[in-house]
Parts: structure tokens; sequence; C-alpha cells
């Protein structure tokens, strides 16, 4: 008997996102908390190297913007902000 359609919804999105096991994986190691994913899956550090690596090879700040979902200004502040320092760019 499939026991999925008595679970919670949040637990039945997750099944059907990366299934049972994984599922009930999160269930045991994270149930009673509560979670907040962050939009961006990269560090800003690593984001801002990989913008301005990009930016010397030739991507337009355009092009930038597209990729890496930013709006262009936010793609300006970057790469004016780099030819200051190298300090830690919080994004």
């Amino acid at each position: 008997m499939n026991e999925i359609y008595m679970w919670k919804q949040i637990y039945q999105e997750f099944y059907e996102s990366v299934g049972k096991e994984a599922t009930l994986k999160i269930y045991q190691t994270y149930s009673g908390n509560q979670i907040s994913f962050p939009k961006r899956l990269l560090k800003s550090q690593y984001e801002y190297d990989q913008i301005m690596e990009e930016h010397r090879s030739g991507l337009t700040i355009t092009d930038l913007a597209i990729r890496h979902q930013y709006s262009e200004r936010t793609i300006y502040r970057i790469v004016n902000r780099s030819k200051g320092s190298r300090n830690t760019f919080n994004l």
C-alpha cells in the first residue's frame, strides 16, 4: 500500500522532487526545524569571482546579468568595485 497520500503536503512535494528515500532522510534529519533555502546556491565571493572572470573574458554586462540573474546595475557595481579593491563582496 502506498502511504504517500497520507503524508503532509510538504513531504508529498519532496517525494515528487527527490523520491521516497530522500524524503524520509530529510524528514528524519530536519523534522521539527524551520528551514529557509537561500535563492542563490553559490557563496557570494565565489559568484563575484566568477562574474569578474567572465567579464574579463569578454562577456558583456547584459550577458552577465542574464546569466547570473542579477540586474545590470548590480553587475556594474561588482565590476566597478573590483577596480578599487579585491575585498569580499556581498551580493
